[in-house]
């Protein structure tokens, strides 16, 4: 029942409208900028519907590496749990509201809330792409690119899931949106989770899951530069937002879940602190 008033909260935030209306701007940009690329070009170069959505599209023009295969997609996710703890804070709401309603209960539903929403916005976001990209790209491609691809996947091992985007490509993307859907979700529950911390700033809640993202790709890539062929190295080489890339799906999960713990571990220290302030 608390989960569902606090779904129920979060829907009807403008802020959730505003984001989920942005980026599915950013997806009819995309599918218009798609479109005119490939436009007069021979059938032999006309990619599947499977391969121009937008956590995919590779061609130079393309705004999805910008947008939803980047820290700034962090970023604009955590302005959704960002929000949601701390104005409740700030505003003195939550002694009220924990005189009326277990603590803990409160909390555990208010962050399923939040990463429910940010799933659903992301998977949809993603699923409506898939949509427009096979109402004008072929079922099947014409590339003879794309064929050779897909065969070298089955023999290739190191890809995540790199067997079911050979085998069924759209399957794959569906499963893609569900894992990026996931990714936002946890980013988004580690920026409500900050809120916990003491003295934390909204700025702080905001920026520091982007920061985190950004920095652990950057210092992964320069560390396989000066160590290549390391074992550990190389198996943490992987980009949460990224489609049938080289690394392990086991770190790709195990990444998920630290970062829910460390979560889970901020959440349980503010209402431990809280009760002490009693």
């Amino acid at each position: 029942m608390i989960y569902l008033t606090e779904l129920k909260k979060q829907i009807q935030r403008k802020q959730l409208w505003m984001i989920f209306l942005f980026f599915l701007c950013v997806v009819f940009f995309d599918f218009y900028l798609t479109c005119k690329y490939y436009q007069g070009k021979p059938l032999s170069q006309i990619p599947s519907a499977s391969d121009v959505i937008i956590i995919w599209n590779s061609y130079d023009g393309s705004i999805g590496d910008l947008f939803f295969r980047s820290f700034i997609f962090i970023l604009i996710i955590c302005l959704i749990g960002s929000d949601t703890f701390y104005l409740e804070k700030e505003a003195g709401l939550q002694n009220f509201i924990f005189t009326r309603i277990c603590r803990e209960h409160y909390i555990l539903a208010q962050a399923a809330a939040v990463m429910t929403v940010v799933f659903g916005i992301t998977f949809l976001t993603i699923v409506v792409s898939q949509i427009l990209a096979c109402m004008a790209f072929p079922i099947q491609g014409y590339t003879v690119r794309d064929l050779i691809a897909y065969n070298s996947l089955l023999k290739t091992p190191g890809y995540v899931l790199s067997g079911l985007r050979a085998v069924s490509p759209y399957l794959n993307n569906i499963v893609y949106a569900c894992l990026w859907g996931m990714v936002a979700a946890v980013f988004a529950l580690f920026s409500y989770a900050l809120g916990f911390l003491y003295h934390a700033k909204r700025y702080v809640l905001l920026l520091v899951p982007a920061i985190i993202f950004l920095v652990y790709d950057i210092l992964i890539s320069e560390l396989l530069s000066k160590f290549s062929g390391n074992f550990v190295l190389e198996a943490l080489d992987i980009n949460l937002l990224t489609r049938n890339g080289v690394g392990s799906g086991f770190v790709y999960g195990g990444i998920l879940f630290v970062l829910t713990g460390i979560s889970c571990l901020f959440i349980w220290k503010g209402l431990r602190d809280d009760q002490k302030l009693l």
